[in-house]
């Protein structure tokens, strides 16, 4: 499975909130990186996600990737209080090293 797969494999599991199959798509020291907040390892990005409240799932556009990087923005429906989030992906090998979401 190539980088760009992975991340929609990952989206897809964020926002069907299935944490374990996501879980495996990263690596052991993996890190996840909120705009104020984050978490470093697999058991802490666990707790991470299981803690945060129901999301709203973005409209994501096409996957980019450059080289073990990868990046993809989300567009948020209308009345929120931004517009878009933009997850940046970090790749170690096949596994994903760091996750990096940011908003517009």
């Amino acid at each position: 499975m190539g980088h760009a797969d992975t991340v929609r494999q990952y989206l897809e599991y964020q926002d069907s909130g299935q944490v374990e199959p996501l879980l495996a798509l990263l690596s052991d020291d993996a890190e996840l990186v909120y705009p104020m907040a984050s978490a470093q390892g697999k058991q802490a990005i666990e707790q991470a996600l299981r803690s945060r409240p129901g999301m709203f799932k973005p409209d994501y556009g096409e996957v980019e990737v450059d080289g073990d990087r990868a990046k993809v923005v989300g567009k948020l429906p209308p009345g929120m209080m931004v517009s878009a989030v933009t997850i940046s992906f970090e790749f170690a090998g096949d596994l994903i090293r760091r996750i990096e979401i940011s908003m517009a």
